[in-house]
């Protein structure tokens, strides 16, 4: 796998441009279907960090929520598809974990697709596990 050279930075939230680029580029409708919300979620986040390629291109981000305490949600982790497979995503989860891991619980949740796992993998290998292996069960409400 090969690194690509990236520079990441921490807080500096991007553009409404930018995101709806991003977020359109990996197929998250969700949240282009309301861009004008791209720009305060990032801005609210606990921890946002943002790849960029050395042209200044938005390569990924990821961000979490969460009070910084007991618990940390990696909510987002998303790579631009001219990026992916490169060691971005491990990059940015990484950096995250640094960041904000330090605490009781993580959480993050991902799509069970089968195209998907090299998401899961990258996962797996970052110490995360089912959490039906802690005995647990995680219930939803989506809108």
């Amino acid at each position: 796998m090969k690194l690509t050279p990236l520079q990441i930075t921490v807080g500096q939230v991007p553009s409404q441009e930018e995101l709806v680029d991003l977020y359109t580029a990996v197929g998250w409708t969700a949240y282009t279907d309301n861009p004008a919300n791209l720009v305060p979620m990032c801005a609210g986040s606990l921890y946002l960090a943002c790849a960029r390629d050395a042209s200044g291109q938005l390569a990924g981000l990821v961000r979490a929520v969460g009070d910084g305490v007991s618990i940390s949600y990696i909510q987002d982790l998303l790579v631009h598809p001219d990026f992916q497979r490169q060691g971005v995503g491990g990059q940015l989860l990484g950096a995250a974990l640094e960041a904000v891991g330090n605490v009781r619980q993580v959480y993050l949740t991902t799509d069970a697709h089968p195209t998907n796992q090299h998401v899961i993998d990258l996962y797996l290998a970052k110490g995360f596990k089912p959490i039906g292996d802690y005995n647990c069960v995680t219930l939803a409400r989506l809108h």
